[in-house]
């Protein structure tokens, strides 16, 4: 809601990626935004891709939760971030809902969803992963 539509993705990824992490720790990233990344001069927008390459290197998987209004360009980004790291590209419906509540329409590019809330989908998420370290 603060119209400043990109967003600095790729500012907020390389923060994450220097976290100190714990040897044993289970590294992820959940990337919730409803935009793609900005385009500076000093920063281009698809630097995301080397973030997710070093990301993927460090063993941290990023999963990506794209909200409605999420354009083209940054559902591809999106998609992108989630598979160089293997991890999941999910999606918010909130088109055709109520007062916040997930809507069961989306502009991305899907068939056959369901439709959950966003701490539904980022706990699941979270217990794959821990689920897959057992």
């Amino acid at each position: 809601g603060g119209n400043d539509y990109p967003e600095s993705v790729n500012a907020g990824l390389d923060d994450a990626l220097q976290m100190a992490w714990r040897d044993d720790a289970i590294k992820v990233i959940v990337l919730v935004g409803d935009a793609e990344p900005h385009d500076y001069r000093d920063d281009p927008w698809d630097r995301y891709l080397a973030l997710s390459e070093v990301a993927s290197g460090a063993g941290v998987r990023i999963h990506t939760v794209s909200a409605s209004g999420m354009g083209g360009r940054g559902e591809v980004a999106w998609r992108e971030m989630a598979l160089v790291t293997g991890g999941q590209f999910v999606f918010l419906t909130y088109e055709g809902g109520g007062s916040g509540e997930p809507g069961d329409e989306t502009s991305h590019h899907v068939e056959g969803y369901n439709v959950s809330d966003l701490g539904s989908i980022v706990f699941s998420l979270l217990k794959q992963e821990v689920e897959s370290q057992r």
